[in-house]
């Protein structure tokens, strides 16, 4: 009976550390979401920032696309 007792106890704790650690990391990631939540990641860049990529104007869109698509060929990427 006390080796029953010993190991319900001990299941207890157990479960009381798992759902005190789960708790624990979901108030977290909760956090770090509302933490990253009010960045507004799509703004444009302000200080000395350089535009990387301005697509070409004068050129059709079919070359344009066909460029592109052996740039990304010879790339790997």
């Amino acid at each position: 009976m006390k080796t029953i007792l010993v190991f319900l106890l001990q299941t207890i704790k157990l479960f009381g550390l798992f759902l005190l650690f789960s708790l624990i990391f979901y108030f977290a990631i909760n956090w770090f979401n509302e933490e990253y939540q009010g960045m507004r990641k799509y703004d444009e860049p302000t200080g000395e920032a350089v535009k990387v990529y301005s697509p070409s104007v004068g050129k059709n869109t079919k070359s344009n696309f066909v460029d592109r698509l052996l740039l990304y060929y010879l790339d790997g990427e």
